[in-house]
Parts: C-alpha cells; sequence; structure tokens
C-alpha cells in the first residue's frame, strides 16, 4: 500500500566512505599522472570478461615453511 504525500528521501553521500575515497582517486590521478578507468568503459570491460587470466594454486610441493606457517596462524 503506498502512502500519499511521502516525502522524497534526502540521499547524502556518506562523507568516510566516497567523499574521502573519491578525494583519494583524485590524488592519486595527480600523482600517477593518469586516470582511473571507468567501470562502464566498453574497453576496460572487455578487458575483464576477456577469460585470459589464469590463476595458479599451489599444490603441497611449492610450499615454504612461511607459507604452511601463514595459512597455519590463518
Amino acid at each position: 500500500m503506498k502512502q500519499r504525500n511521502t516525502p522524497k528521501p534526502v540521499l547524502v553521500d556518506d562523507p568516510e566512505q566516497v567523499t574521502d575515497t573519491l578525494d583519494s582517486i583524485k590524488t592519486a590521478e595527480v600523482l600517477a599522472g593518469g586516470k582511473m578507468p571507468s567501470p562502464d568503459d566498453p574497453k576496460q570491460e572487455k578487458k575483464v570478461t576477456a577469460g585470459d587470466t589464469e590463476y595458479h594454486l599451489a599444490d603441497s610441493d611449492e610450499e615454504t615453511e612461511d607459507t604452511v606457517e601463514t595459512r597455519r596462524s590463518v
């Protein structure tokens, strides 16, 4: 059931999560001299969906003592 005369909500970005992140991205772009790719860019989307990324899962032969200890502590 829809109520009548319901005021439109006022949407405000959370400064800690949205505004600070956008400011951080702008600063990084200035320092790095590049632009962060847009997620809506078809060229970037094609890179992500290309499927050419190969993930290698280590087996017990490739583990070092450090990786075994790290896995145990997690």
